[in-house]
């Protein structure tokens, strides 16, 4: 289940989150959670009006502030 966790008014632009069950450990700092999930994060223009799914990132996180320490 997807769902939308911040909006940018001025880039028109929202930010979404998945969990997803997995093995792994986050892209940024390596962290597993004890839920065993990591979320799919990802952006969907406001444009956008047909409810596709927004696209998702190819890596997996913990936090939001990981995946913004990612990418910045």
């Amino acid at each position: 289940m997807t769902i939308t966790i911040s909006h940018d008014p001025f880039a028109r632009v929202e930010t979404t989150r998945a969990s997803v069950r997995t093995s792994q450990g986050c892209a940024w700092c390596g962290n597993h959670r004890k839920s065993g999930r990591l979320f799919a994060y990802g952006t969907r223009a406001d444009e956008d009006l047909s409810g596709r799914r927004a696209g998702t990132d190819r890596h997996l996180f913990c936090s939001k502030a990981c995946r913004d320490a990612y990418y910045d």
